[in-house]
């Protein structure tokens, strides 16, 4: 009977531990899991990680936008203390509602996170609740659009600099949705800035030279060739930004960048390719076909061609910006539809050491895989298909090799003509708060 118990309990005591070891792995794996999920989102906000971007983390998320309120083809840009309002806007593919939160994040010059707290930039709340939405109407593709306007009566901004908009869910900042950048600015210095032909004789034909120079008027600057930073744009693009420019020389107040190599020379490129899916009933420029089928809109475009070798022709461009719209709708924000897109570029074999991209405004000016082409060896072609709302959208083919800005000029040509948009960004070195301020922003067209 005693050896009975004996083994009763002693069988209980196992189990018991068998069990809590159980839980204890299964809890264990559940928090690597959930650990490993979000390590991409913690790192992506350590200042010391990398540079924050552009970027979607939920599928589901199409169609981010930020322009100036009531001006959907300015740059994310506006001026400190003015009337300027930042529209932000994107659209949750389905029909349930997305518990979203949205804060701001301020960063130095080179994207990184600042040492600034959120009560040194922002004034009122830190965060808040993403309350105004709209359902679409008359549309295949069901989805929720969001919509708020930077500042607004519970978030202003106190400091100019670069800033990242940043979308999380459920009231828990680790369940990053979306971050988007765009910059606030004061203009305590004059920029004027001017494009011209290269100074090298072999390039003059194909690249822009972008010439500029600061007037600082009154301001005092302790140490010119470190605490000013200047950054230039082309088309608002991010990864061929010029951004270790010194002055060449100092005129009392003024100072002048204007070299005679390679330092502030772009390649020209050519004008955007577009295309127009404003219209599902007829089939619009560059559209060869539109099927409906199961409620879902397939458009297919005609393949494209490779201009690197063709005269260069111009035609007013959106410098590879995009607009919503639906022809026979009212309210473009809701019922402008999804449709599957198809692009085609003819190649005649596939091209080794880099990948092929649709880019511009389309792909926020980043190379995501959704706009990554594959190439069909069958039909001697790169292709893929984009989940886009209705609207007109300029592009180009970019390739692009790892590490490397992506390379316009393969399919797209290189062209002196070619009208692009400018900006010059200058930032101020404060220490004070150990940040960076923008004391200059100047934007301006390549044929002014």
């Amino acid at each position: 009977m005693k050896k009975i118990i004996v083994f009763i309990l002693v069988f209980a005591v196992f189990q018991n531990c068998s069990t809590t070891s159980t839980s204890t792995a299964v809890k264990t794996k559940n928090e690597k899991k959930k650990n490993s999920k979000s390590k991409e989102v913690d790192e992506y906000f350590e200042p010391e990680f990398e540079i924050l971007q552009n970027k979607i983390y939920d599928k589901d998320i199409k169609t981010v936008r930020a322009h100036k309120t009531n001006w959907e083809m300015s740059n994310p840009a506006i001026e400190h203390n003015s009337k300027d309002k930042i529209t932000f806007s994107f659209d949750k593919i389905g029909d349930n509602l997305g518990d979203y939160y949205y804060t701001i994040v301020h960063c130095n010059a080179d994207w990184k996170k600042s040492n600034l707290q959120e009560i040194n930039y922002l004034e009122g709340f830190f965060q808040d609740f993403m309350n105004n939405y709209s359902f679409s109407f008359n549309t295949y593709a069901h989805y929720v659009h969001y919509e708020i306007n930077i500042p607004n009566r519970s978030m202003k901004i106190k400091e100019t600099g670069n800033y990242i908009f940043k979308v999380f869910k459920d009231n828990d900042p680790e369940k990053v949705v979306l971050t988007k950048r765009f910059i606030v600015y004061e203009n305590k210095i004059i920029t004027r800035g001017k494009v011209k032909r290269p100074s090298q004789v072999g390039e003059r034909n194909y690249k822009q030279e972008v010439d500029f120079e600061l007037d600082l008027q009154k301001l005092v600057i302790r140490d010119i060739g470190e605490d000013l930073k200047v950054v230039v744009q082309q088309n608002n693009r991010w990864d061929n930004a010029i951004t270790d420019l010194k002055p060449l020389f100092i005129r009392g107040n003024q100072l002048i960048y204007d070299y005679n190599n390679e330092e502030n020379i772009f390649d020209g490129g050519n004008e955007y390719r577009f295309l127009d899916i404003r219209n599902m009933r007829y089939r619009g420029q560059k559209v060869q076909q539109i099927i409906l089928e199961n409620r879902e809109t397939n458009v297919y475009l005609f393949p494209e061609e490779k201009r690197r070798f063709n005269n260069y022709l111009f035609y007013e461009d959106l410098d590879g910006k995009f607009t919503i719209k639906n022809q026979f709708a009212s309210k473009q924000t809701i019922e402008a539809d999804y449709v599957y897109t198809h692009f085609a570029l003819n190649y005649p074999q596939e091209l080794p050491g880099g990948d092929i991209y649709v880019y511009g405004g389309i792909s926020d000016n980043e190379y995501r895989e959704e706009f990554k082409m594959t190439y069909n060896a069958l039909a001697k072609q790169y292709e893929t298909k984009a989940f886009l709302k209705q609207g007109y959208y300029d592009y180009y083919f970019m390739y692009k090799k790892a590490g490397e800005p992506g390379d316009v000029t393969l399919f797209e040509g290189n062209h002196f003509a070619t009208e692009n948009m400018y900006t010059i960004t200058t930032y101020l070195k404060d220490f004070m708060c150990n940040c960076d301020r923008i004391i200059g922003h100047s934007t301006f067209k390549s044929n002014q």
